[in-house]
């Protein structure tokens, strides 16, 4: 996996006007359901789905020294770019 240069600009915040429910505990699969429900209200830009991207990438690559080998590191990073293609 390249690791390109990154820049960390995402921005989490809402649009103005969107206020949620309180979210449910993490640990229970309403959280899921909590978090794809905003997920539907707040498309985002591709600037944003490309900083994603780019977090993705930096999270998995500052993980490595973690992680048993560069092959685990790959398909970890690999596994979890493609959820978010597909999502």
């Amino acid at each position: 996996m390249k690791i390109p240069s990154l820049q960390s600009n995402f921005n989490f915040s809402a649009p103005a006007g969107y206020s949620a429910p309180i979210a449910p505990n993490r640990a229970e699969n309403a959280y899921a359901d909590y978090v794809l429900d905003i997920g539907k209200r707040i498309p985002l830009s591709a600037a944003d789905l490309s900083n994603v991207y780019e977090s993705v990438i930096r999270a998995v690559h500052d993980s490595r020294s973690r992680l048993i080998d560069q092959h685990t590191v790959d398909m970890i990073g690999n596994t979890i770019l493609d959820a978010l293609s597909r999502s």
